[in-house]
């Protein structure tokens, strides 16, 4: 059984194999990324994987409006075999603005933004800074700027 991720944005594609919850590149003489033409694409997929008609899930994010796998690749039926909750985690960043697709379907699939939470740095007392050190420097400008 195995997962990939598939890239294809601005008509280049990389391609990732799931291996132990961690995304490893299929590389395309010695590059991770290669420009996608479909039928040279899915040929070269299949001698690097030594496709043999075993069961495959993808994700695809893409710049497209939709994305094909071909017909004489096996999808699972039912079964994804990456983690969703996985998957999301590792895709919160890569995918902002793009389409995914997953192979087979899966329902319901959202990614919540990464919440960062400010916090506010509190102010030093009692350090000594030299005039001319780029802190005083900085701290110089801010203050200009605030006036």
């Amino acid at each position: 059984m195995d997962s990939f991720l598939i890239k294809l944005i601005a008509n280049e594609i990389a391609v990732y194999e799931n291996e132990d919850d961690r995304f490893v590149p299929l590389k395309y003489r010695g590059e991770e990324i290669q420009t996608y033409k479909e039928d040279g694409f899915w040929n070269w997929w299949k001698e690097k994987i030594e496709y043999d008609g075993r069961v495959m899930s993808f994700v695809v994010i893409t710049d497209r409006e939709e994305f094909l796998i071909p017909e004489n690749i096996s999808i699972c039926e039912n079964n994804f075999f990456m983690e969703i909750a996985y998957i999301k985690r590792r895709l919160s960043d890569l995918s902002k603005g793009y389409n995914i697709f997953f192979f087979p379907k899966v329902e319901k699939f959202e990614i919540t933004p990464k919440v960062i939470e400010k916090k506010e740095i509190s102010k030093k007392e009692n350090i000594v800074i030299k005039e001319d050190s780029l802190v005083s420097y900085f701290q110089r400008k801010t203050d200009e700027y605030k006036n």
